[in-house]
């Protein structure tokens, strides 16, 4: 989906809460931030809570997104009561597509940001689209301060990253699989590995054939869903 309809959606959403719910309003001010990554750094958007202490979302978008194809469910996240933030990473990659091991070290700056923003470091989860899926559940199963990972359209090999592999080495983690059955390769991915899941684990399959992000625009109660479990792991 085009940035400019996430921007868009986002823009509605921010005027529906200013017209009819005050505390929220005041909440949703989501502001750029700049991230220290190495000799780098991301440029990232963060969406703070007014809540004491709330739980954090690092998002992780797909090979060929960006930060914005969050903008819709992290703005649902923040009116909710979670932190979100969604950096904008610059998968690194071969020739052949396969995503290189230093894309854990940038999700590694983003996470620390987050536990420095103003969240219960003891509640976060990391939520991936696409081959961000993928990473998000490589990067958990090498962090133990991570509480759960949900998994927007997943796939058992995306980037050259195994998620069977990854899902072992998460062990009993709390983790969520959602997809589109018309998607046909994340739906079977999605299913299989919640079935070889061991910790408690949920599966959420939608109609339709959106992939993604664009899961939470076609789907219209796939972000309350996630949004739902998250509440209850975290």
């Amino acid at each position: 989906m085009p940035r400019s309809i996430h921007v868009l959606i986002a823009a509605a959403l921010l005027l529906a809460a200013a017209c009819g719910q005050g505390r929220v309003a005041k909440s949703i001010s989501p502001r750029e931030v700049t991230i220290p990554a190495g000799d780098a750094s991301l440029a990232a958007t963060l969406y703070p809570s007014l809540e004491p202490r709330p739980a954090g979302l690092l998002l992780l978008h797909g090979a060929q997104g960006h930060r914005d194809d969050w903008i819709l469910f992290a703005t649902r996240a923040q009116q909710a009561g979670f932190v979100a933030l969604a950096p904008e990473f610059a998968w690194p990659a071969d020739a052949s597509g396969r995503i290189d091991a230093s894309a854990l070290d940038r999700i590694q700056s983003a996470f620390d940001h987050l536990q420095h923003a103003g969240i219960d470091p003891a509640r976060i989860a990391l939520v991936g689209a696409d081959v961000g899926a993928g990473l998000a559940l490589q990067y958990a199963a090498r962090n133990t301060a991570v509480n759960a990972v949900a998994l927007v359209s997943p796939g058992l090999d995306f980037g050259g990253i195994s998620a069977e592999k990854a899902l072992d080495e998460y062990g009993r983690g709390a983790v969520y699989f959602v997809s589109a059955s018309g998607d046909a390769f994340s739906a079977d991915s999605a299913r299989k590995l919640h079935a070889k899941a061991s910790g408690f684990a949920e599966l959420r399959e939608y109609p339709g054939a959106a992939h993604g992000t664009d899961l939470f625009t076609v789907s219209e109660n796939s972000a309350a869903q996630l949004l739902d479990w998250l509440k209850t792991v975290l």
